[in-house]
């Protein structure tokens, strides 16, 4: 069963998508990084609670912004038969159970915030290939 391929402005706006995925994504890193330096650095108590907002929760609630982005990629990509089936259903559960694991156990939700960075991450090479291949077809179609 072959499938019609995406139009450009489809994987363009994926592609768009995903760039904003990753810049949510540097952003959440690089909060996390600042707080936790200025944490260390300043030792008073009443600071402590502002620290332990932007150095915990600031940067989780910034890379889980970027789940739904994620998501519309994934299902886009998976409709295509572009990800394997197995792997994304594999990692969205996972994500999902180390979420809800360290939510609820009130441990540091790092942990999965740091599987969904990750899809972010894969999702930006597989649009990039997926992206050259339409391209590639367009080009043999049209020339």
């Amino acid at each position: 069963m072959t499938t019609a391929h995406l139009p450009p402005e489809s994987v363009a706006l994926l592609q768009k998508l995903s760039r904003i995925s990753l810049i949510l994504s540097y952003l959440a890193i690089a909060v996390f990084l600042i707080m936790g330096t200025l944490s260390v650095l300043n030792s008073s108590e009443a600071m402590s609670s502002f620290y332990y907002v932007g150095f915990v929760q600031v940067p989780v609630l910034i890379a889980y912004l970027t789940v739904p982005l994620s998501l519309i990629c994934v299902f886009a990509l998976l409709r295509q038969g572009v990800l394997p089936r197995g792997m994304v259903i594999s990692f969205i559960v996972m994500a999902f159970l180390l979420t809800a694991y360290f939510r609820l156990s009130g441990e540091s939700s790092w942990i999965g915030a740091a599987a969904w960075i990750s899809l972010v991450f894969w999702l930006k090479e597989s649009i990039r290939r997926y992206s050259a291949f339409v391209e590639g077809q367009m080009t043999t179609i049209e020339g």
